[in-house]
């Protein structure tokens, strides 16, 4: 099932606890929860990460803390290195939304995001532990992100994949989707409603007028609220329209 919960974000010798702390909340707006570091500058915990992390206070507390580079990605399948390019490495390069397209291929996987330091961002050396090289687009002009900023686009991506894989982990907050009973119902209603209105001028097409308009509505992929209030909207043209004949 699609998830997000083997995904760790890894900063390698991070230098700023803002950063840290604003990576934190970029990953939380998108559904990312588990995040490694490894040799952060000025040790940790870090007040000012923990400051900056806002309502993401439990990514900071709950976050692991690696002495090496080797040992805190060994229990990752896969590796991506967020960076410009590899000197003297031939990697395949991709953008943010390739491998989120790629990570969701095989969501048994254990991945890991690498984001090198502020300052000089991953070596080579780092880099050589990872399957491919993730590049974001950005302006010729100015090619350099803020660490935070670029874990923000990763994790969007993520987090869009997601949804477009049907595994939203905001849906726990939405309507059920509606029944067939539901939509049985429904459609029930609309048909008596639609044939008052001698709608079905030519009896023979109604069944197939009606199996289109059955397909119609089911392409929509109704909730259960949806469908409350769709009734209501039809009740109340009705009310209108007998108060019109009247």
């Amino acid at each position: 099932m699609p998830d997000l919960q083997n995904i760790a974000i890894i900063l390698d010798k991070p230098q700023m606890g803002e950063n840290i702390g604003a990576a934190a909340r970029a990953m939380k707006n998108f559904g990312v929860s588990e995040l490694r570091l490894v040799n952060p500058r000025d040790g940790w915990p870090n007040k000012r990460a923990e400051d900056m992390s806002a309502s993401a206070i439990d990514i900071i507390q709950n976050a692991l803390v690696f002495t090496s580079f080797e040992e805190a990605v060994s229990d990752r399948n896969i590796l991506y290195a967020t960076t410009g390019g590899a000197r003297d490495m031939e990697k395949a390069s991709i953008t943010p939304k390739i491998m989120a397209e790629e990570i969701f291929l095989n969501t048994t996987n254990n991945i890991g995001i690498v984001f090198g330091c502020e300052r000089t961002g991953l070596e080579n050396l780092e880099i050589s532990f990872c399957n491919k090289i993730v590049y974001i687009p950005v302006d010729k002009k100015y090619t350099s992100m803020n660490l935070a900023q670029a874990i923000c686009v990763v994790c969007y991506e993520l987090f869009q994949k997601n949804l477009i894989e049907g595994e939203d982990i905001l849906q726990k907050t939405l309507s059920p989707a509606a029944t067939q009973a539901d939509m049985n119902s429904l459609f029930k209603f609309l048909e008596t409603e639609l044939e008052r209105s001698n709608f079905f001028q030519v009896e023979e097409k109604k069944h197939k007028m009606m199996i289109n308009i059955r397909d119609m509505f089911t392409k929509m992929n109704f909730t259960e609220q949806e469908i409350k209030t769709f009734r209501g909207i039809l009740n109340a043209l009705k009310s209108d329209r007998r108060c019109v004949d009247k």
